[in-house]
């Protein structure tokens, strides 16, 4: 079972400890976070701020372990967003710690391995599209391909720590033997006949860019 897009301020300690209780719920969680700008989060009507997301990335990697795969859809350009704003976002998913306690004895310790990132578009009728201090678009496009950019370098960073390893894959073509692991990376064993839909291990022994390759366990 691999979950969705989860709300950040709805994702709890409940939905860690169904991960931990079912092993076939993948160790994957992909946040709709948007901004790691509490003023832009405010601006969007969004019910959380970013230290609360932090604590809960936190928790995760801590009790689900480091092959947790955190993903984020994020919103670049927001009415109003600013440099800071920006500077914001990037630091939250380059990996900078953040608070994870209001009194600061705690920090939170975790990094994201992919990413959907958006350039903000307009849509009539709604409150963002009549908002002051509408972003050029180039502006927009641009602050989506830097953050691009950051996620790549640890996404081939996240693949790189699976080598030596064993992985589950759930597999889609039969041809290549390509299909999607546990931590929602791809991999192509390098021998072997899988059928379509089914689970294999495989031991990994390289990478290229995100993608996995390797031999079947038997």
């Amino acid at each position: 079972i691999r979950l969705g897009s989860v709300e950040p301020g709805i994702c709890d300690a409940a939905l860690l400890d169904a991960m931990e209780a079912h092993q076939n719920v993948c160790r994957h969680v992909h946040l709709s976070l948007q901004s790691a700008a509490d003023r832009v989060l405010a601006r969007m009507n969004r019910p959380y701020k970013i230290g609360q997301v932090a604590a809960f990335c936190s928790d995760a990697v801590r009790r689900l372990g480091p092959r947790l795969a955190l993903g984020a859809d994020v919103i670049c350009g927001f009415p109003g967003e600013t440099e800071e704003d920006f500077s914001a976002t990037r630091s939250f998913l380059g990996g900078v710690r953040f608070p994870a306690s209001n009194d600061g004895s705690r920090t939170a310790d975790f990094s994201f391995s992919h990413l959907h990132a958006f350039p903000y578009s307009e849509r009539p009728g709604t409150l963002a599209a009549g908002f002051p201090r509408q972003l050029a678009k180039d502006v927009r496009s641009a602050r989506a391909h830097k953050l691009a950019d950051v996620i790549r370098t640890k996404r081939t960073a996240f693949a790189k720590s699976f080598v030596g390893k064993t992985v589950e894959v759930i597999v889609e073509d039969t041809k290549t033997g390509r299909g999607w692991t546990d931590e929602y990376l791809p991999c192509e064993p390098v021998v072997g006949d899988p059928q379509r839909k089914s689970l294999i291990r495989v031991f990994v022994t390289k990478v290229k860019g995100d993608t996995l390759f390797g031999r079947p366990c038997k």
